[in-house]
Order: structure tokens, then sequence, then C-alpha cells
């Protein structure tokens, strides 16, 4: 993860050393991240969020290897987050600028989507009625969240939290629609049914909550980040193969094409100047408003690098795999 000050979350291991959860700060120092004494799957902790002031929200786990929500400060402590009575485990799944966390709370096999403060006091975010569980994905800085609710294994609705708390369902004007990321202009991204084609299509809701179509959207066409510029990142279908395309704010679309010389690419994120990154045929690579890929410059030793997140200062993360198979994690500037 990397957030628009510089500051990267991630981890670290030696040869036979533990896993080591960190922050590193935009001068290359690195704090360690505090944990609550348990260990799970090799690892004691797993961030979900790094928001602009190195605030980060994930879940810890204790000794009884159970779960809970935490964030981490500026320091690397801890601060486990509230659970309400009769709750045996939680997560958190994003945090905004404001402090403010979101996730869930469970117990057995019931979750609930909570909202916490920046004190750490959970809130309940409202249900429908006769909700098996609810899940909570992102939350912007306006405290607007998007999610799920479920009614069994095979029935479950989009839906969009205000930041008091209170829901609306997603839909289209065909019908359902569900939420992939929300932006600080409270635009959605995500999917909308399509009648015609019995599936669904890439689509965006500029107020909540009604969906559209994006321009040219094939079948099981998806969108995978919005910028707040409202600038979409997605897949879609053209002439019979599945394209990387970036929708702008008026719908126009671009293709995205391989770097020159290559012929395989995968983009994973862009940022609010439309810039995205990835990866062209193993070598980390970014995208203008052009569409076509250009590389990142690596040195003479790395066999293979890949881009994974890029921010507002045009910083990008990624990682570096050296001719030995050493693994690095590396930021471009």
């Amino acid at each position: 993860m990397l957030n628009n000050a510089g500051q990267v979350v991630g981890t670290a291991q030696g040869a036979q050393g533990p896993i080591l959860n960190l922050r590193w700060e935009a001068d290359g120092s690195f704090t360690r991240l505090a944990d609550l004494g348990g260990l799970a799957h090799g690892t004691a902790m797993h961030a979900e969020a790094l928001n602009d002031h190195g605030v980060i929200a994930g879940h810890a786990y204790t000794p009884d290897l159970r779960q809970h929500a935490a964030t981490w400060d500026a320091t690397g402590a801890i601060r486990r987050l509230e659970e309400p009575a009769d709750f045996l485990e939680s997560a958190a799944t994003d945090i905004n600028d404001s402090g403010v966390a979101v996730g869930y709370v469970g117990r057995y096999s019931t979750n609930r989507a909570v909202r916490w403060d920046r004190d750490g006091r959970a809130t309940f975010l409202e249900e429908l009625p006769d909700a098996l569980r609810s899940h909570v994905y992102r939350i912007n800085d306006n405290g607007e969240a998007i999610g799920e609710i479920a009614f069994s294994m095979y029935h479950s609705v989009g839906v969009r939290w205000d930041a008091e708390g209170k829901l609306k369902v997603l839909k289209s004007k065909d019908g359902p629609a569900g939420g992939s990321d929300i932006n600080n202009r409270g635009t959605i991204a995500g999917v909308s049914f399509d009648p015609a084609t019995h599936t669904y299509v890439a689509a965006r809701a500029l107020r909540c909550c009604d969906f559209r179509p994006m321009q040219g959207a094939s079948p099981d066409s998806r969108i995978i980040d919005v910028n707040n510029r409202d600038v979409f990142l997605g897949s879609n279908k053209i002439d019979g193969k599945v394209e990387t395309v970036r929708w702008d704010n008026t719908g126009g679309m671009t293709v995205l094409r391989p770097a020159p010389g290559t012929t395989d690419k995968s983009v994973y994120q862009l940022n609010d100047a439309g810039v995205a990154v990835g990866s062209s045929d193993r070598h980390a690579a970014y995208w203008d408003a052009s569409g076509v890929g250009q590389h990142l410059p690596v040195e003479s030793d790395i066999r293979q690098s890949y881009g994974t997140a890029i921010n507002n200062s045009g910083h990008v993360l990624g990682m570096t795999v050296d001719w030995d198979g050493i693994r690095l994690a590396t930021v471009w500037k």
C-alpha cells in the first residue's frame, strides 16, 4: 500500500527469519508495527488500508488465534477497535483521512457491517430486514461507504451507506447493481445487470444510487478502480478479446496497450491524473493518457519487476526480483 505522503505498508522477511510488518516513510526509514501477540498463517496481522496521515487499518491475531480489527498510528502502536457485546471477532477493511474505519464484526456464521470512529468506537451500519450478514468494503473521505447485504448464500444486494450509516440499495433501471469502489465525489464504480445478455456489465453511479452502463461495456466487463476525477480503470471485451481499458469522465474509452516490444500486460491502479500502473511482459510499466505502456527503469541485475500502486505525486510502488530470486519492495519516483 502507498499513500499520497509517500508512505508504504508491507512486510519484510530474511532468509530464515520471521515475517515483519512494517511502514516505510518517504525517506526510506521504517517503523515496525506492533501486534496483539497471536500468529496465524505465518503472520501476526494483516494491513488492509493506509490513509494519507499514515494511519493503518486491518486486523491482528490474539494468542487464541481470533482476529480483531485494529488501527496503527504514526509510531506503529496498535489499537484494538471495539467489538459490540457477544461478537467474537472483527476486521477493518478501509479507513479514510478523518480516521474513520469500516469493516465487520462476527460471531459464529454471522457478520455485521460496522463503522469505527477515530476513537475506536463501533456503530452498526443499517441493515435490511431478514439479512443474514453484511460487509462493507470501502469508505471515502466524506464517510460514504459501499458494501453488500446477503440474505442467503445465493442472494445478496449491493448497498451504499451515508455518513450517518443509513443505507440505499444499489440498482439500475434494469435490475440489481453492485459497487467495487467509491471516490470522494461519491461516484460509485461497479457493475449493473444487463437483461439482454443476462450478465453484469461495467457501470457507474454518478449520484447515489442508480447505475448506468459504461460506454461500450461488454458482457462480463468490470471496473476495478475509480479516481477522484471520475476516471475509471477496468476490463472490457473488444473484438472478442478482453482488454484493459480506461473510461474518462465523459464515458470515452481508451484501450491500454502493452509497452512497445511486448505483448502482454497487467494493470492494477490509477491516480487522480489518470496515470495507471502495472506490468508489461514481466516488467513494471505505466500508462498515460495515450494508452500506450512505458516501462519503468530498473538496474541491470533485475530480471522481473511490476508496479502495484501509484499516488498523486506519481510515485509508483511495486516489486523487483533480481537474478538470484531476491524480491525487494521498490518505489519509483
